[in-house]
């Protein structure tokens, strides 16, 4: 399939997923609502770009009158969406999460991940809430503040 692109947003969870799919092949693809899930034996993208903001509200701790707020980065970006990939090929494409408004950042930050010029190639792609696997081939990204280039390893 080629440039296909949509919208998705949730009123309930305070979610937006805009993404346009440049090229998009996959083999064997099986969608799942319960559990939430996609499994697929290859897939392929190229020329992608997902873009994620969420306004969720986060865990929150009151200590008498003060009220702190924390964020975490989670393996699915709070999409409770698990991905079971596994071979997975993606050129040239971008993706950004960002938690309560859209920002550019000059350094990493969990709310505001934004990954331009993706290039990963891995087997055994597993991604759930708590968990994020892979055996990478090539991974290569630029990120504020840091590049990637050329690497390739087993992660967990």
């Amino acid at each position: 399939m080629n440039n296909i692109s949509f919208t998705y947003t949730s009123t309930i969870s305070h979610l937006t997923i805009d993404a346009q799919l440049g090229e998009f092949e996959s083999d064997n693809i099986v969608y799942t609502t319960s559990p939430l899930g996609i499994k697929a034996d290859k897939m392929y993208l190229a020329h992608t770009s997902v873009d994620i903001l969420t306004s969720q509200v986060t865990d929150v701790v009151q200590m008498t009158d003060t009220t702190i707020s924390s964020t975490q980065l989670n393996p699915d970006f709070g999409l409770g969406m698990g991905l079971e990939i596994a071979v997975l090929d993606i050129t040239d494409s971008d993706f950004s999460f960002h938690h309560d408004s859209v920002f550019a950042t000059p350094k990493f930050d969990a709310n505001h991940v934004d990954m331009k010029e993706i290039h990963i190639s891995g087997t055994a792609i597993l991604m759930r809430e708590d968990t994020l696997a892979a055996a990478l081939q090539e991974l290569s990204v630029k990120m504020p503040g840091f590049e990637i280039t050329g690497s390739g390893h087993s992660s967990r």
